[in-house]
């Protein structure tokens, strides 16, 4: 929901549904100089996992459209974050940490993931043996760094030996049971055979084992900022970004693989790419909303409101906004003094410095005893 050229969305009049406005066009009437709305607004329902990708800072975005226009195709950034409105919501998000990292790489020596099929020695495995070994942190850090620039340089057909190895591995010690496997390693198996029943074997699974895997729960926020690789993997959310498509992709697509860009990031980004902190809080605005905005990004904000029957509250709109109702029905009353009844999962444009008054309304559905809806905006 917005203005970007790849999906546009359109006004549908109340009064006739058969007329449809250009959103891009209605803002350009009202202010020739703002004819974009700087924020994408989505509803994601995830059955299977989306790409690894990380998305450019804005000089590289630039950067990046100047070059491949026809890959990237705006010079805008894309930061974004996601509240999950599923029970469980699991992604990949940054790298793991060293000591995790470390365990890792160790079990995949043990088991001789990455011995080719002679079982000779590669410049990767002699990669491996040192970061393991290594005690200096610093020094760890940039054998970490090279072990993943190294990983994505593997030929494709070797990479394709090694996730084969995996996933015999996987199959082996399942048949013989992985009770001695530690929970760790254990999420990142079964993290593999869901990737590979739905991509096969795809380029990009070895490496999301390098990820931290995470499951968040109903409500709670991510923000995925500037060059963080990540992937959603199941699980449904509201998200909310800049005004942007830039997408550089890794792995599980059968979209463009840029693994030269991808490595750009790696390298110029490192220390900021090994973290789990993607979780942020809103503030409580009422005891009805909960407003979600990242310091230092102006593109986008979200308002999450939770209202109950007989409650009601009033919303100041200062900038054009979206709004979308995902549990239960909204009456909503307008300037002019008419009541508006606001089904689920049906977004509404909000025009700028509008005054609503929100409440609940009885559905007749016993189940629709809660209220929820989100607000983007910026």
């Amino acid at each position: 929901m917005g203005t970007h050229i790849n999906g546009p969305s359109y006004l549908i009049s109340e009064e006739d549904n058969e007329q449809k406005t250009k959103l891009e066009e209605f803002l350009a009437k009202r202010n020739p100089d703002q004819k974009e709305l700087p924020f994408l607004f989505k509803v994601l329902s995830i059955e299977d996992p989306l790409s690894i990708q990380a998305h450019p800072n804005k000089k590289f975005a630039e950067y990046l459209h100047e070059k491949s226009p026809n890959i990237y195709k705006d010079p805008n950034h894309k930061p974004e974050m996601a509240i999950a409105i599923s029970d469980k919501f699991y992604m990949l998000y940054g790298f793991l940490s060293v000591k995790n990292v470390k365990i890792l790489c160790d079990f995949l020596l043990q088991n001789k993931i990455f011995e080719a099929e002679k079982g000779e020695s590669t410049d990767f495995l002699s990669l491996l043996h040192n970061f393991i070994s290594e005690k200096d942190e610093k020094t760890n850090y940039n054998l970490y760094k090279d072990l993943l620039i190294q990983l994505l340089k593997i030929p494709d057909e070797k990479n394709l030996n090694i996730l084969t190895n995996f996933i015999n591995y996987i199959k082996s010690a399942k048949e013989k049971g992985m009770c001695k496997i530690e929970e760790f390693i254990l999420e990142k198996l079964k993290l593999t055979e869901i990737l590979y029943e739905k991509f096969g074997l795809d380029k990009g699974i070895i490496f999301s084992l390098f990820m931290n895997y995470f499951q968040t729960n109903y409500g709670e926020a991510i923000f995925i900022g500037a060059n963080i690789p990540h992937a959603y993997i199941y699980g449904d959310c509201m998200e909310c970004m800049a005004n942007s498509d830039n997408v550089i992709r890794l792995g599980l697509t059968p979209k463009f693989i840029d693994k030269e860009n991808f490595e750009s990031i790696i390298i110029n980004n490192f220390d900021e790419l090994i973290t789990d902190n993607y979780k942020f809080n809103g503030k409580k605005i009422n005891e009805f909303r909960i407003e979600y905005v990242k310091e230092g990004i102006s593109d986008f904000k979200l308002n999450y409101f939770k209202m109950q029957k007989g409650n009601q509250a009033d919303f100041y709109n200062e900038n054009n906004a979206i709004l979308i109702v995902i549990k239960g029905q909204l009456k909503s009353t307008l300037k002019d003094g008419k009541k508006l009844i606001i089904q689920s999962l049906i977004p509404y444009f909000i025009e700028e410095k509008t005054n609503l008054s929100f409440e609940f309304e009885e559905s007749g559905n016993s189940d629709d005893n809660v209220l929820e809806f989100y607000i983007a905006s910026y």
